[in-house]
């Protein structure tokens, strides 16, 4: 996943009334970024002639556009979302509001569906049936806002629109917006070269410069942890070596360890580390005794060695007929492969492994990525601090 991240001040709404490539009014505007901001309605005629905007657009609290008449059932925005930014502040809601003086609606228009509402998954509205783009996975582009304010604009190439809701909560999105998907979703960054997307499109949400990149989100918003405790096993396997520079399995597990354990520290949760040189029955026992209400083992892979470098992807065990297991696991894994270059393995009840047989709490057995395949492990190493977050934010959106 590709994303940017700005103040509500840089965000600006584009439209003018004809159908144009985002990178072409970028360019021309001085922004930074941008993602495409709509849905158009499409009509006999070839794209984009005779085609419209769909959803109600509000500029300075006067209605420039109306819902899109362009079907039987009447206008096309029933089940659509606002995006509206009023008092210096972006805002994700049900309708775009009714005037105010001396406070007016700056811009606001309606698309969809809502991936975020209020800090957890909206269902309602990714399931919604008159939604023909809610199944599957497919290239998607998404304006999220952070408990903080601050804005993110978002896209995947190939992502569920669930998946895409919980990257973008482990991001600590609490609101999130779909703004367009398939082969008319487009993303632009001048900063690295990115510019997705081909499609004449009618209207889109700008980043304009005004400050340096500042560090990666960090999903501050407040969290109901219940008293849950988590302990942290990181894999005890010295004798793993990875490729390049990535080192051993045990070091990299043990700082990727420390990293997670400080995250879910700093959301509210208790945590308890295992140390290097440990047994399995004394992880196991101290796990048990303390007691940790998740296990949570920490792995990188490899393939067998006539077979290194063929494995890819993120993948996850829980115990079979774990429920609370099986759900934390995936939401993990799912989250992760969002970002791992070798995407998304699998997920898998196992009833073999020690680690997850052994513990009394629920298991959350993970192994990040493949060791022994060189784009994989130098992701590890160099995005480890994302990876924690990743792992510490798709945990906390699972269990709270």
């Amino acid at each position: 996943m590709k994303f940017k991240v700005c103040k509500p001040s840089q965000v600006r709404f584009y439209e003018d009334g004809q159908f144009r490539r985002l990178s072409d009014v970028a360019r021309q505007e001085g922004a930074i970024a941008g993602i495409d901001a709509g849905f158009y309605a499409g009509r006999p005629e070839t794209h984009p002639k005779g085609s419209i905007p769909c959803g109600k657009l509000v500029i300075n609290d006067k209605v420039v556009r109306p819902a899109a008449d362009s079907s039987p059932d009447g206008p096309t925005d029933g089940n659509y979302h606002a995006v509206y930014k009023k008092g210096g502040r972006i805002y994700i809601d049900r309708e775009i509001p009714p005037p105010e003086p001396g406070n007016p609606v700056e811009w606001g228009i309606k698309i969809g569906p809502r991936l975020l509402e209020k800090g957890q998954v909206c269902k309602t509205s990714i399931n919604d049936p008159r939604w023909d783009v809610r199944k599957g996975e497919g290239p998607r582009v998404v304006i999220a806002v952070k408990a903080d304010g601050d804005i993110i604009f978002a896209y995947h190439q190939s992502a569920t629109l669930e998946n895409m809701a919980i990257a973008l909560k482990a991001l600590g999105c609490v609101e999130a917006l779909n703004c367009d998907g398939g082969s008319s979703a487009s993303f632009y960054d001048a900063d690295f070269g990115i510019n997705v997307g081909y499609k004449l499109m009618p209207n889109f949400f700008l980043m304009m410069p005004s400050r340096p990149e500042g560090e990666l989100p960090r999903g501050d918003e407040p969290l109901n942890t219940k008293g849950i405790r988590v302990y942290i096993s990181p894999s005890q396997q010295p004798e793993n070596m990875g490729v390049g520079d990535f080192g051993t399995e045990q070091r990299r597990m043990f700082e990727l360890g420390w990293l997670v354990a400080s995250e879910l520290s700093r959301l509210g949760f208790q945590v308890k580390i295992s140390r290097p040189g440990m047994t399995l029955k004394e992880i196991d026992a101290e796990s048990d005794t303390w007691p940790a209400t998740y296990h949570m083992s920490l792995h990188s892979n490899s393939m067998p060695k006539d077979k290194q470098g063929q494995g890819r992807g993120t993948e996850g065990f829980h115990w079979p007929g774990s429920v609370n297991g099986a759900r934390v696991t995936r939401a993990i894994c799912e989250a992760l492969a969002l970002f791992n270059p070798g995407g998304f393995r699998r997920v898998e009840p196992n009833a073999s492994l020690a680690e997850i047989a052994a513990p009394n709490a629920y298991c959350v057995y993970l192994e990040v990525g493949f060791h022994d395949r060189q784009e994989e492990a130098e992701w590890i190493v160099k995005r480890m601090d994302f990876i924690a977050k990743v792992i510490a934010g798709a945990f906390a959106a699972s269990v709270t």
